[in-house]
C-alpha cells in the first residue's frame, strides 16, 4: 500500500490538503475520485472540502475510501487523533465478542471500563483484566 498524507484543518472532516509531492498524475485522478465517493469536493489539486459540515464519516470515510483502493492513509493535525480514536473502538467492539467480554452480561461496571477503553484511560490490558477479575469474583474462582 502506498502512503497518503492528508493535513485536516479540524477533528470533524471538513477540510484538508493532500500532500501530493511524489504522486503520479494518475494516483491523484484516482485518489480525488476516492475524496468524492467520500463525499468531498476538489479547490485546486490538493485542497478538498466537505460537501456536508461537519462530515458524518469525516476522517474515516476518507480512510475506508483510500483503503479500499489499496492507499494507507496518514493523518496529520486535529483528525489523526478522531481517526486513532475510531479505529480504538472499532478494535475495542472486535475484543468486545471474545473472552472475558462475551461472557458477561452488560452492566454499569462493565459499561465504566468500555468508556475508559474507548476513551484510551486504560490499556488492553487493563480493561481485559478489570473485566476478568469481575468474572472470577462472579464465580467465586478467587478469594474475595
Amino acid at each position: 500500500m502506498k502512503p497518503i498524507y492528508l493535513d485536516w484543518s479540524d477533528a470533524e472532516g471538513v477540510s484538508f490538503n493532500l500532500r501530493t509531492s511524489g504522486l503520479w498524475p494518475f494516483e491523484v485522478q484516482e485518489i480525488s475520485a476516492a475524496f468524492l465517493a467520500a463525499g468531498y469536493v476538489g479547490h485546486g489539486v490538493s485542497h478538498f472540502v466537505s460537501t456536508t459540515q461537519p462530515n458524518p464519516g469525516g476522517p474515516q470515510a476518507i480512510t475506508d475510501a483510500l483503503e479500499a483502493i489499496r492507499y494507507k492513509v496518514e493523518h496529520q493535525g486535529e483528525a489523526a487523533e478522531a481517526v486513532a480514536r475510531e479505529r480504538h473502538r472499532q478494535g475495542f467492539e472486535a475484543v468486545d465478542k471474545i473472552e472475558p467480554f462475551a461472557a458477561i452480561q452488560p452492566t454499569e461496571e462493565v459499561a465504566a471500563i468500555r468508556t475508559k477503553w474507548i476513551a484510551g484511560e486504560i490499556s488492553d490490558e487493563e480493561a481485559i483484566a478489570s473485566v476478568q477479575a469481575m468474572l472470577d469474583e462472579f464465580d467465586g474462582r478467587k478469594p474475595h
